[in-house]
């Protein structure tokens, strides 16, 4: 099996989590990334919608959609894994 996983030992089934190799790096959207990358750096969802030119719901269903996908339980989470996995990068200039 290619592309990046992550492998999790304890499973949530209610979080849609399955048995072993859960994630794939290569399956998220160019909007999740944008979302993931956008939560991490502290927008709110309604920020995030005005932004991309959607809507707060589509925000949300990004946002739970990359959870799954990365296996994350919460957005701080997700953040820290794609840092970790390189799907986010510290932009050294900012700040």
């Amino acid at each position: 099996m290619g592309g990046d996983t992550i492998k999790r030992d304890h499973v949530d089934r209610r979080r849609g989590r399955r048995d072993g190799v859960v994630v794939l790096a290569e399956r998220l959207t160019q909007r999740e990334l944008q979302v993931l990358a956008m939560l991490s750096d502290g927008a709110k969802r309604d920020e995030i919608a005005t932004v991309l030119g959607t809507t707060v719901r589509a925000v949300g269903s990004n946002g739970t959609t990359l959870l799954k996908k990365l296996g994350a339980r919460s957005q701080p989470h997700a953040a820290a894994i794609a840092f970790r996995r390189g799907l986010l990068r510290v932009d050294r200039r900012a700040g």
